[in-house]
């Protein structure tokens, strides 16, 4: 029998790996070669490594010898193991030089589907720029900035300007409320009392709202009515 090749010879990788399994299962059975050891020539196994001149040779350098239409090993020798080892090194080689496999290619989608998919993509673009607005608020103008800065300035005036005109009301109620108490020339019904109790309560409730000189205006008349 001749040793092991100590050369590369070209096998393809699958044919490779079925050589790999022929001497894995002769090399793990070897008590059993009536079953792992014999190969049909003519069976599907056995067609594709009669196409390899490279793999029926390692095959033989491992102790197989054709019979007929098989390929029989007697016995695992050191040959056996040694080519088993040289092939172990042959797909470790293959496996790292193989380039990858290219992606495979997806599947066509109907038209419909097609434009269910565009709307999503879509959708997902525009809530995408959404979310990116309200991130980021829009920068406002020179001239916008100037009339917001001028609107808030106005607005605290006016809430102060409202606080100092109900103070000022306040103010002159009590005096009138004190002149009605200790002024002796005052003097109105118990009917007038309460109608005048009832306007000062409205005047100060809606203080915040009228203006001092509208207030005033309201109390002056009703005092004359009342004198």
């Amino acid at each position: 029998m001749s040793a092991p090749s100590t050369s590369a010879p070209t096998i393809p990788m699958d044919t490779l790996s079925l050589v790999f399994k022929v001497l894995q299962n002769a090399v793990s059975n070897s008590s059993d070669l009536s079953k792992y050891g014999k190969i049909n020539l003519e069976g599907k196994a056995g067609g594709r490594l009669r196409q390899s001149p490279a793999a029926m040779s390692l095959l033989t350098d491992a102790g197989f010898i054709i019979v007929e239409s098989d390929l029989v090993l007697l016995e695992v020798i050191d040959a056996t193991e040694a080519t088993l080892s040289t092939v172990v090194a042959q797909r470790c080689a293959s496996s790292a030089s193989a380039p990858a496999p290219a992606p495979a290619p997806a599947p066509k989608l109907s038209m419909k589907q097609q434009a269910n998919r565009d709307r999503e993509e879509r959708e997902r673009l525009e809530r995408l720029a959404a979310q990116n607005k309200r991130s980021k608020p829009n920068k406002l103008s020179f001239k916008q900035q100037a009339l917001k800065d001028k609107d808030e300035a106005d607005a605290t005036n006016s809430s102060l300007k409202k606080k100092e005109e109900k103070a000022e009301l306040l103010k002159k109620v009590e005096e009138d409320n004190h002149v009605r108490k200790n002024d002796e020339n005052w003097s109105v019904s118990e009917r007038s009392e309460r109608a005048l109790s009832k306007l000062l309560q409205t005047v100060i409730s809606t203080a915040p709202t009228l203006t001092l000189s509208i207030c005033l205006a309201h109390f002056t008349r009703f005092v004359a009515r009342v004198s």
